[in-house]
């Protein structure tokens, strides 16, 4: 991470943390409770919307929310019955759920048990113009959204033809140092989308996305111990200064990993297995690429057959201590390495046995 990246993070932090009251305070959502202006001061009178324990809460407060479903409660496409969430369709946030404070959002149960879920899908199982772009969004720098066996499962699903998909996570480049974990990221267009800097991921399953994830303009973020799977594309990033590490990438039909542009990037201790291309650095791209696991990937585009790792970077690349599979010669390891760029790629010393990455259950 370079100095002047450091400095911008270390100033966020500094911010965000003179705003937090001494006094903080924890909200109580659950799905008996009700909406109005005094609700949530206790766990025996909870609100019944998200969206209502944000309007009680100030910054620095906790909101901890009950098992069960939140959203549009009745599925009527309208979100203006009791206990709906808030959305802001076609106007302000365009999104379902509007965090637009430093507060610590929680499940109580964990992401298996509190579903964060539109509910206008039509009897085809698609959606039609439903009005906004995002199921939560992120304003206020320092947010948190879940923890880890304390998250939220935030899942959509597939758009009607011609409509736009929806986005599980938005957070924007108005939110420095937000915190997403613990985490079940579902059936989404893009399952988390972020331009601000200091973003941390950790501890998600981000899985059945159109892109399970993917920073625009981001710096600094530390994305790490994910399961990224079965999505499209698991992760993109153009960005600076982002650490990717201890991710398990597997099964994405396109892209496993990909730093599309950016300098300092970092993806190191990931296992990236059975996508259809392993890694991928864009021309505009810089980045360090040591202890992985990059095997299995295999993908039947001519010429980058069994593609564990395409260089298309005008920079040199450093990607040796990998593992890429069995030698299959005694030139080429087991997934294939492509150079298709004007800068060197290293490869060599790789690794000779596989790294130990491993995820812990989720709750």
């Amino acid at each position: 991470m370079t100095t002047s990246t450091k400095a911008i993070l270390v100033a966020f932090a500094i911010g965000v943390a003179s705003a937090t009251p001494m006094d903080a305070a924890t909200i109580y959502v659950a799905n008996n409770g009700t909406d109005g202006p005094t609700c949530g001061k206790g766990p025996k009178k909870p609100c019944r919307s998200i969206s209502q324990g944000l309007d009680v809460a100030v910054d620095g407060d906790t909101i901890e929310v009950g098992p069960g479903r939140y959203g549009d409660i009745d599925a009527d496409g309208q979100f203006a019955s009791p206990g709906d969430e808030w959305a802001q369709i076609r106007d302000g946030c365009e999104c379902m759920i509007h965090v637009n404070k430093a507060v610590v959002l929680v499940s109580r149960s964990g992401a298996t048990q509190t579903l964060i879920h539109p509910g206008a899908a039509d009897r085809s199982g698609t959606y039609t113009d439903i009005g906004f772009a995002s199921l939560v969004r992120i304003d206020a720098a320092g947010a948190v959204f879940g923890e880890k066996d304390h998250g939220f499962t935030v899942a959509s699903q597939p758009p009607a033809e011609g409509v736009d998909g929806l986005n599980g996570i938005h957070v924007t480049e108005l939110a420095a140092a937000v915190s997403i974990g613990g985490n079940f990221v579902m059936m989404n267009e893009r399952g988390i989308l972020s331009s601000a800097p200091g973003l941390v991921v950790s501890d998600n399953l981000i899985q059945t996305n159109h892109i399970g994830l993917k920073l625009e303009g981001a710096v600094g973020a530390i994305i790490s111990d994910n399961g990224i799977q079965g999505n499209n594309v698991g992760l993109g990033l153009l960005g600076m200064d982002a650490v990717m590490s201890g991710n398990i990438v597997t099964g994405n039909r396109g892209l496993g990993l990909t730093v599309h542009a950016g300098t300092g990037n970092t993806v190191s201790g990931n296992s990236v297995l059975g996508n259809g291309i392993g890694v991928k650095i864009g021309n505009a791209a810089e980045a360090a690429v040591h202890g992985n696991n990059i095997f299995g990937n295999d993908t039947v585009a001519v010429p980058t057959q069994n593609a564990g790792l395409i260089s298309n970077a005008s920079a040199d690349v450093d990607a040796s201590g990998n593992y890429f599979g069995v030698p299959t010669t005694s030139t080429f390891p087991g997934d294939q390495i492509y150079n298709l760029g004007t800068g060197n790629l290293a490869t060599t010393p790789s690794a000779k046995a596989r790294f130990i990455v491993a995820l812990e259950p989720m709750k």
